[in-house]
């Protein structure tokens, strides 16, 4: 059984190209992990048949000539559909980005309290 590991790719790709075909701002470019930027007739082209690295970021100009970078997440494309102002989308950004943190923190914790635990158990 062939399964696809570069999901993470896959998914950032198909939510830029959303972003890129729904939005009400015009996209400009796409910022790549290894730092490439690239525009969106290129991406296009480049796209076809090729495997193409982590999209990080899609920028969008907005009416009055701002540059404007989203990440390909829901978020993202909420923002470049219109649904959502450019404020609420860092506000969302900033609430995953604390909400990531303390599950990290909860899970680390309770790692460390087993292993506390079993050390405790076995060799005290």
């Amino acid at each position: 059984m062939c399964f696809s590991t570069n999901i993470i790719e896959q998914q950032a790709l198909i939510i830029s190209d959303k972003i890129i075909k729904n939005s009400i701002y015009k996209p400009v470019s796409l910022d790549f992990i290894n730092e490439k930027n690239v525009g969106i007739q290129d991406f296009i082209m480049q796209s076809r048949g090729k495997e193409l690295s982590l999209v990080t970021r899609v920028n969008l100009v907005n009416y009055e000539g701002l540059q404007i970078s989203v990440e390909p997440n829901e978020n993202g494309l909420m923002y470049a559909m219109g649904e959502i102002s450019y404020k609420d989308y860092k506000k969302l950004q900033n609430q995953e980005s604390k909400q990531f943190i303390w599950y990290f923190l909860a899970i680390s914790s309770t790692f460390l309290l087993i292993s506390w635990a079993t050390i405790r158990w076995f060799f005290i």
